[in-house]
């Protein structure tokens, strides 16, 4: 199986990528047996408390380990580029919110999955990157996912927007799936 790599994109704060990508590279390791590098990008970090004191060296870059994933935190896209073309595994970037500040990095995700909502109060915020989406060729695969989908807003949104919006499933902790999460990330890595 060739190199792998996923990218996680949110509409904005709280819809569930970080979840949903933290599930992945989880299943990666500890299900596919995959050695498995999680680089999470921004400014902030709601994980550094968490692997704070589970620093280790690999290849000479400073990460951090936790239950077989390691863990970049918080780099530049030139550094996440260097790790990307070094290391032989699978991949899986937060980007977080969507924007255009990771074009190359963006670029080169095999895998990419932007998460939002289709409350009336968030369709503004996914109905936006959408139609950003579109304009940017190198992004054409992404595909649509949100936590809260029915029937009838995946219809509705579907004649507004031009895309179909499949639900995420509901993940309790993504460091210790259940059998059912299992079952959903192996279906869902399989399309």
């Amino acid at each position: 199986m060739p190199k792998k790599v996923m990218g996680f994109f949110g509409t904005r704060e709280g819809v569930g990528c970080t979840h949903m990508a933290l599930s992945v590279a989880n299943y990666l390791h500890s299900v596919e047996k995959w050695e498995v590098m999680y680089l999470e990008l921004g400014d902030f970090s709601h994980l550094y408390p968490m692997f704070s004191d589970r620093v280790v060296e690999k290849s000479g870059d400073i990460l951090y380990a936790y239950q077989g994933v390691f863990y970049l935190i918080c780099p530049k896209e030139k550094e996440a580029l260097r790790l990307l073309d070094a290391f032989d595994g699978m991949m899986v970037i937060d980007f977080g919110r969507f924007a255009k500040e990771n074009p190359l990095l963006e670029s080169r995700c095999q895998r990419r999955v932007l998460m939002g909502g289709l409350q009336p109060w968030e369709r503004e915020a996914y109905a936006t990157c959408i139609e950003k989406n579109k304009k940017k060729s190198d992004m054409a695969q992404m595909e649509y996912y949100s936590r809260h989908v029915n029937r009838k807003s995946q219809v509705s949104f579907a004649k507004e927007n031009g895309v179909w919006v499949r639900p995420m499933p509901d993940i309790a902790d993504p460091f210790s799936l259940e059998e059912k999460d299992i079952y959903y990330l192996k279906q869902w890595l399989q399309k």
